[in-house]
């Protein structure tokens, strides 16, 4: 007769050893309520595709670019680099201004864009001197040129940026405001060609 001790040993050994044969988990099932990882993947692929498509209307403007703003501060020299993150997620702009006036001074700022996948909309954080930042909203205006920026996602639009000419060597922006009256005034022009073309041209 065998000790229940013994008994109990051999019970155990037997249990690990149906264990050890039963068929390796699948490494795309899912866990109990929740996606697979394959899901997962396609779902942050689907997010990632979003994000580059809502970005577009400022991704065009990838580079360097060189020109004019003309505004109540008055007429500015200025460069303007745009450039990815991470491409497809998170843009990054920088600006230089110089002051024609004030040979010597540059004043520098930049902004971050992403896109929020729940408004559908841009998010344009922006950095100036002395450590100073803001966030506002973007969205495509009715003439799917035009970007309306708002204070957040539900406001109604304070500034509306619209592209006048864009042909990938050159473009021209005009800014507006909305005054106290309801209505648009414009506050600003830009007109800024390919870092470079200008002297290129002037060469030749």
């Amino acid at each position: 007769m065998i000790p229940r001790s013994a008994c109990a040993a051999a019970g155990l050994l037997m249990a690990l050893a149906a264990c050890s044969q039963l068929p390796p988990r699948d490494p795309g099932a899912a866990e109990t309520g929740g996606p697979t990882p394959l899901e997962n993947l396609a779902r942050s692929a689907a997010l990632a595709e979003e994000s580059r498509r809502g970005l577009e209307p400022l991704s065009r403007f990838l580079g360097e670019w060189e020109g004019t703003s003309e505004s109540a501060q008055g007429n500015l020299r200025l460069r303007r680099r745009m450039s990815w993150i991470v491409t497809g997620s998170w843009l990054v702009e920088q600006t230089a201004v110089q002051d024609p006036e004030r040979p010597g001074r540059i004043l520098r700022s930049g902004a971050l864009y992403r896109w929020d996948p729940v408004w559908r909309m841009i998010v344009a954080t922006s950095f100036g001197p002395a450590g100073t930042a803001s966030e506002r909203w973007m969205r495509l205006a009715s003439d799917g040129q035009s970007l309306e920026i708002l204070p957040q996602p539900e406001a109604r639009p304070e500034s509306l940026f619209q592209v006048t000419l864009f042909n990938g060597r050159e473009w021209r922006a005009r800014v507006y405001d909305l005054d106290a009256s309801g209505n648009w005034q414009e506050v600003e022009r830009l007109q800024l060609r390919r870092a470079g073309e200008e002297a290129a041209e002037e060469e030749g």
